[in-house]
């Protein structure tokens, strides 16, 4: 028989947790949601782990739809790990299973976290688990390929010589050069690293991080297998010594002062 997700297991894949109590069975709190053997009433008595959207939520009823294998009782009290369904006048989740209040730690970052706090504290433990390396720094500086060449760029069809123009996405990738501190995570200990961004405002790349000179922090990078050759293809001199990495994600530039936080979280991943 497959061993049970643990507490700390379901957390990673869910984004709204909560401690509720049952109420009704094959029903729902929203006309929309079709009412099955899987949709029960639940009380959202206290929210763990959610956007700051959930907050109005607290205390209220909502529907849950249960996973296949999931069974619960009227009455019954458990933390529930879900994700977003439906939202109206009421919410809709989709569970991906519960757990006995006594079976759960009461908080997972720390006493007085918030439920956002602790839904960012989970994105972030993620980032790090997924990070070849992490470090505090400086970056030295930012520039521009040497050669005017571009990841967005597409064949023109029918243009003489196949012509080539810009994608409106195209991510106009700069290089950072990171004067490395301390190595928080990784086997290597460079003295400087290479990161490319995309310094592009376009809806794609809006959100990823944009270096600038002089900026220092906690730098979470990631290594895909291809990011050197691209680099290169870029027209970017790459010396053979300094490896090249990437920030693709928000959280994966953090504040010198939130330096003891993530290296809380980099013992959990470990």
């Amino acid at each position: 028989m497959p061993t049970q997700p643990t507490p700390d297991e379901l957390s990673l894949q869910a984004q709204v947790i909560f401690r509720g109590t049952v109420e009704r069975l094959q029903a729902a709190t929203m006309a929309e949601v079709p009412v099955t053997s899987r949709t029960v009433v639940v009380r959202i008595d206290e929210i763990i782990q959610a956007p700051p959207a959930m907050a109005p939520f607290a205390g209220q009823s909502i529907t849950v739809q249960l996973a296949p294998r999931e069974r619960v009782k009227v009455g019954q009290q458990a933390v529930f790990y879900t994700n977003g369904w439906l939202a109206g006048k009421s919410l809709a989740v989709r569970s991906i299973g519960h757990r006995s209040i006594s079976d759960v730690p009461r908080a997972l970052a720390g006493p007085a976290a918030t439920p956002a706090q602790q839904l960012a504290s989970r994105d972030l433990q993620n980032r790090l688990s997924e990070a070849e390396l992490v470090v505090t720094g400086r970056v030295a500086s930012v520039q521009a390929p040497a050669a005017a060449v571009s990841f967005g760029l597409e064949v023109a069809e029918g243009q003489p010589g196949g012509v080539q123009r810009v994608n409106e996405h195209d991510p106009v990738w700069r290089e950072a050069i990171i004067e490395v501190n301390s190595v928080e995570k990784g086997a290597q200990e460079p003295k400087q690293i290479s990161v490319l961004f995309p310094a592009s405002d376009d809806v794609l790349w809006h959100d990823v991080p944009k270096l600038e000179p002089g900026h220092e922090g906690v730098f979470i990078l990631h290594r895909p297998a291809e990011s050197t050759a691209a680099a290169e293809a870029a027209g970017f001199a790459i010396e053979a010594d300094r490896p090249v990495y990437t920030v693709a994600d928000p959280l994966d530039i953090r504040p010198s002062d939130q330096l003891g936080h993530v290296k809380q979280l980099i013992q959990t991943v470990s």
